[in-house]
């Protein structure tokens, strides 16, 4: 390139590095370009100014010129930093001027939802108030409802209370008639069962005899045919082994008889020729050689066959392993296939919520959007409606002024008629007082009348019991008395008492009725005596005292009766121990079972003799039992008394007690019966006192009720003056009542009138205002309408293509598994890989050691097949040893004896026939061998099986036997169980029947009493509807009374609104956020404009620097032209080195700014700024 080629290019570039600048800018102007061109001629100037001298030498061009590419270097990096810094500038301004624009939308939208928050609260107050008078209304209707259903209800619970009475005494009638009962019918059902499952088990019994049986018989028939088969092959084969023991004869003939002639024939050659003789030897020698080279031979076949097996076994096992890692690599394709579909489930069921959550927000955006529509044509309406509202309102207040005169007046006349009622009724109401007050002093001593009545007849009950209890025990004391303690004892209910002494053993040396006897009741009372001693002594040696039960006394009583004819212990009953004396009736027992033996014991120390004594003190004893009689056959009486543990015969222990408790229940047995006459005397007078007071007590309540009732008829008479006074009273308040109603409603008219007429004109003007409003909502709500309804559209696309991708997903998988993919998701998808892999890592594990043992087989059987080849060589050179050996021997016999070698081959004929018939004897000897142990075999099954056979068919006969007797007591019971049934049937349908009118009447009672609650509720409804109504219509006046403007000024008081001032806050909020973040947008503003100066500034340093270089490098070529002109240098060297150097200046002079201009832009930098670039350019150099 030129030297002026240089400068213009140089030039230029400057240009377009001022005039990208001024590309870079939306808003760039012809004043623009005028601006930078007076900026570059100016900075030109400046350049020229503080330019250099001209360099003098080749060294000072060289070192101006590195300082020229220095300064280049330094200003494109200040020009590029510029350019960033300039570029985040207006970054950071286009954020703010976007942050501040969407502050502004932000108020605007915050005011709009505020003004929607008031005029929806009060939409909802109108709503709330007629919702709450419905609600009252129809709690109303719903408490009449609820009464009269209350009513029907009790009715329908008296009538199923008169059914399940009449089901319970046909129950009752049926049960009596019924003798079968429910535990005998499960019995026999359950002997059903057990026949019929008996059964079962028989003929299953049976079945299995029976496949036994047939088991046997096919044995049976497999075995003779098997026999049979063997004999056959038998003597086949004995006819076979025949024919060959005769070829063997043949066969060994014809070989002797052959060796012999060629043995002969042999020696005879042999001796006529020592050549011939020579050449056997060296058949025989290589023969012998053939024979070890083949035996080295076969050897190595065998170990070929060996490694050759072995070899296909691996190569079996390796393809195995092949195949099982072919089908793991396809299962783990399978398996990222499932996991494929399953992504796109989810990724389809992604897709499907996104088009229902948009197609949601379409149809919440289609409603809003017919909500606002329909809230314009109510606005539209309310304005229309407020309007002729306004004319109506006016009419009225003149009407309602002219009502409220009239109804003052009817108001006072009403009050004076008030005042004249109430005085009356004032003078009625004390004469009712009076009368009230005589009447409950006649009802009270009516009352006490009454209950002396009561009492006296309680009383005249109680005696006339008495009396006639006390009769009886009179009448029947001395049968009772003579019966003695078995009277007692059935007096108690002490029934193993009774049956002891009525059952006993020796319970004839027992008479009822005599008084000797210890059943007595005076011995009884004397034996209660004896125990009171017997605790007494106990208490010396601090034993608990004896407790006494009606079986021990009834024991003792039995035991010493037979004892006092007897003579000792009985033995009839096992108790703990038991002490027996007899003396006269003055005896005391126990000085000789206490004090004697106790003193006997104490002098002795042996206790054998003191047994009575230790029964007397023994710890152990709990309870006792004593007896005295009065007709020992020795001594005149006999005495008895038994001991027992706490658990020894317990069934005797029962119902014991403190002997104090048993005497005062015996006692009072024993005195009511001694007593009985007078006790009877004495019930007598009390009965005759009782009625007599009785009779006194009626003629009192007789004349207190006289008095009373003529006290009810005045009481009466006077209330009903007393009603009719109040009744007027009534009258005279409810007209003073409704005319200050009247009065009331007709000022509240006038009131509401005149408010009404404000309250229009003002509704009017707010309608106007919301009619614009709901306006403005509409249109937004319309922009929204159309947004959602794309991003719905675009939604369902998605969904499309997911569904398209999941049936790609589901053919690839139908295409490797060969089937379709059932239910799966990511995490069974993920297993299923997860394992495939598994089984590849197991699989491939197998294949490489199958591999491995694949090529070891491969290598040892190619080592075996080269051992083979190598014996083969040699037996190969062994066969030709033999083959050159019999040829020579042939030639010789030739000449020798030409009939030789045709005896040689008959001997070795007559060998093969001879190993021929050996085989043929063996083979057949081998075949009667197998045969005849075949058929040993055969027999000794048949002769098991034979055996065995009549065992079976006996087992079968019995099993059928048992089957038809299992079946017959099936028949029987089903037919026990089907009486027991029909039996019982009436009381079961009985018990059904009336089970289901008491559940009939349960449920009856659980309506009715739900209705009773129901009805209460329905009360307490009306009064909750009624409150809510008055808090509705409360809460509505003061949704009236609501406005934006003044709740931006004062917030909202009372829970009812106050959540508006949530609102109002977001709108000072908002508009809080619009001040700040305008404040940040200028702050932006500032910032930006600074960097773009600072931009100009370096992009304007950088084209300097430019400028600089270009001359820089002229001065530098201008030099070396020189120099080598001068020199003689080598010019092509030269030449070299200013290209590079040139070629460096023009890649440093091409565009390096921050600006992404491409070289295309160059033409399109404005001519403008091109122009002025050239001309400072001139100018510079002119």
């Amino acid at each position: 390139m030129g030297k002026k080629s240089v400068k213009l290019t140089t030039a230029v570039t400057a240009a377009v590095l001022l005039s990208s600048s001024v590309m870079a800018q939306d808003v760039a102007t012809a004043a623009d370009a005028g601006q930078i061109d007076g900026q570059e001629d100016k900075q030109v100037k400046g350049t020229a100014e503080k330019k250099k001298a001209a360099p003098a030498s080749l060294d000072e061009a060289k070192e101006n010129l590195n300082m020229a590419k220095e300064q280049e270097e330094k200003t494109a990096s200040e020009e590029k930093q510029a350019s960033e810094a300039y570029e985040a500038a207006k970054k950071e301004e286009s954020e703010a001027a976007q942050a501040a624009a969407e502050a502004v939308a932000k108020a605007e939208e915050a005011k709009k939802e505020a003004e929607q928050a008031f005029q929806e609260a009060v939409a909802e107050a109108e709503k709330a108030e007629a919702k709450a008078q419905d609600t009252f209304d129809q709690k109303q209707v719903e408490q009449m409802q609820a009464a009269v259903n209350t009513q029907e209800k009790s009715q329908a619970y008296t009538d199923s209370q008169e059914l399940s009475k009449e089901a319970q005494e046909y129950l009752e009638e049926v049960q009596e008639k019924v003798t079968v009962t429910e535990e005998e019918v499960q019995q026999k059902q359950e002997a059903l069962e057990a026949s019929q499952a008996d059964l079962t088990e028989k003929e299953g019994a049976v079945q299995e005899a029976q496949e036994n049986l047939e088991q046997i018989n096919g044995q049976i028939s497999s075995s003779e045919a098997a026999i049979e088969t063997a004999k056959a092959n038998i003597v086949k084969a004995q006819e076979a082994k025949a024919q060959a023991e005769q070829d063997i004869v043949e066969a060994q003939a014809a070989l002797e008889q052959a060796t012999a002639v060629y043995e002969q024939a042999e020696a005879e050659a042999a001796e006529g020729s020592p050549e011939y003789k020579a050449a056997l030897e060296k058949v025989e020698q290589a023969k012998a050689a053939l024979s070890e080279a083949q035996a080295v031979q076969a050897e190595k076949q065998a170990a070929l066959d060996t490694a050759n097996a072995v070899l296909a076994q691996a190569q079996s096992a390796a393809e195995s392993a092949q195949t099982d890692v072919d089908q793991a690599q396809k299962e783990i394709e399978i398996a990222q296939a499932e996991g494929a579909v399953a992504a796109a489930q989810e990724s389809l069921a992604a897709a499907v919520q996104t088009e229902q959550q948009a197609q949601s927000v379409l149809n919440s955006a289609q409603s809003e959007l017919n909500a606002a529509q329909t809230v314009k044509d109510q606005k539209d309406a309310v304005l229309n409606q407020k309007t002729q509202e306004k004319a109506n309102a006016e009419a009225a207040l003149e009407k309602a002024k002219q009502e409220k005169t009239a109804a003052e007046q009817a108001e006072a006349a009403s009050k004076e008629t008030l005042q004249e009622a109430q005085k009356a009724k004032t003078a009625a109401e004390n004469s009712v007082a009076s009368a009230q007050t005589a009447k409950n002093s006649a009802d009270t001593q009516a009352e006490a009348a009454r209950k002396q009545v009561e009492e006296k007849q309680a009383a005249v009950d109680a005696a006339q019991k008495a009396y006639d209890e006390a009769k009886k025990a009179s009448d029947n004391a001395e049968a009772q008395i003579a019966k003695g303690s078995f009277g007692f004892f059935e007096e108690m209910g002490a029934e193993e008492a009774l049956d002891i002494l009525n059952n006993a053993p020796l319970k004839e040396y027992t008479e009822q009725g005599n008084e000797k006897d210890a059943t007595s009741l005076e011995n009884m009372k004397a034996a209660l005596e004896w125990i009171k001693e017997c605790n007494e002594l106990r208490e010396n040696h601090q034993c608990a005292d004896l407790k006494v039960s009606d079986s021990l006394m009834a024991i003792a009583q039995s035991n010493t009766n037979a004892s006092g004819n007897y003579i000792g212990h009985t033995g009839q009953f096992q108790v703990g121990g038991e002490n027996l004396a007899w003396g006269s009736g003055s005896y005391d027992p126990f000085y000789g079972w206490y004090t004697e033996e106790k003193e006997d014991y104490e002098t002795t120390g042996n206790p054998d003799n003191s047994g009575h004594y230790f029964n007397i003190i023994q710890e152990g004893f709990v309870y006792t039992g004593f007896a005295v009689n009065q007709y020992s056959v020795r001594y005149g009486a006999a005495y008895g008394q038994v001991f027992n543990w706490e658990n020894y015969s317990e069934q005797y222990n029962d119902n014991a007690m403190t002997l104090e408790d048993y005497t005062t229940r015996f006692m009072k047995y024993y005195d009511g019966l001694m007593n009985a006459p007078q006790i009877a005397e004495e019930a007598a007078k009390k009965l005759e006192e009782a009625k007599n007071a009785l009779a006194s007590a009626q003629t009192t309540y007789e004349a207190a009720q006289k008095k009373a009732a003529e006290a009810a008829t005045v009481l009466r008479q006077k209330q009903q003056a007393n009603t009719q006074a109040a009744r007027k009273v009534t009258s005279a308040q409810n007209e003073v009542k409704a005319a200050e109603q009247t009065t009331a409603q007709k000022v509240a008219a006038v009131t509401s009138a005149s408010a009404k007429v404000t309250s229009v004109s003002q509704a009017v003007q707010s309608a106007k205002a919301e009619v614009n409003a709901a306006q403005r909502t509409l249109s937004d709500k319309q922009q929204a309408y159309q947004t959602a309804k794309a991003s719905q559209e675009q939604a369902a696309q998605k969904k499309e293509e997911q569904e398209t991708n999941l049936k790609q997903k589901r053919q690839a998988y139908r295409a490797l598994a060969g089937k379709e993919i059932g239910e799966t998701n990511a995490e069974t998808a993920a297993a299923h890989l997860q394992t495939a892999q598994r089984n590849y890592q197991t699989v491939s594990a197998v294949l490489r050691t199958a591999n491995e043992k694949l090529s070891t087989a491969k290598t040892e059987a190619e080592s075996k097949e080269t051992d083979l080849k190598s014996a083969q060589s040699v037996t190969a050179a062994k066969e030709a040893d033999l083959t050159q050996a019999e040829k020579a021997r042939d030639e010789i016999e030739a000449v020798v004896a030409a009939d030789l070698a045709e005896k040689r081959q008959a001997v070795e004929d007559c060998k093969v026939d001879l190993q021929t018939a050996q085989q043929d004897k063996t083979d057949a000897e081998t075949d009667i061998q197998t045969n005849t142990e075949a058929q040993k075999d055969a027999e000794s099954q048949l002769t098991s099986l034979r055996e065995n056979k009549p065992e079976a068919e006996a087992a079968v006969a019995v099993a059928e036997e048992a089957r038809k007797e299992s079946e017959g007591k099936v028949e029987e019971a089903q037919k026990i169980y089907q009486d027991a049934v029909d039996a019982i049937t009436p009381l079961r349908e009985a018990k059904a029947a009336y089970n289901t009118v008491l559940s009939e009447e349960a449920k009856a009672k659980e309506n009715y009493e739900k209705a009773v609650e129901d009805e209460a509720k329905a009360v307490q409804a009306v009064a909750d509807a009624k409150a809510a109504l008055e808090q509705a219509e409360a809460k509505k006046a003061e949704a009236d009374k609501l406005s934006l403007t003044e709740a931006m000024k004062t917030p909202i008081k009372g829970a009812n609104f106050s959540y508006l001032n949530a609102y109002v806050d977001e709108i000072k909020l908002a508009e809080k956020q619009v001040e700040e973040i305008e404040a940040v947008y200028e702050e932006k503003k500032a910032v930006l404009a600074e960097a773009k100066k600072t931009y100009d500034q370096a992009k304007l340093a950088y084209a300097e620097a430019v400028v600089d270089l270009a001359d820089a490098q002229e001065s530098y070529d201008q030099f070396m032209k020189t120099s080598t002109e001068q020199n003689g240098e080598n010019v092509q060297q030269t030449e070299k080195v200013q290209k590079e150097e040139k070629t460096d200046t023009e890649e440093r002079i091409t565009v390096k700014t921050g600006d992404s201009a491409e070289p295309a832009l160059y033409a399109t930098a404005g001519m403008g700024a091109l122009a002025a670039a050239l001309a400072a350019w001139k100018k510079k150099h002119s």
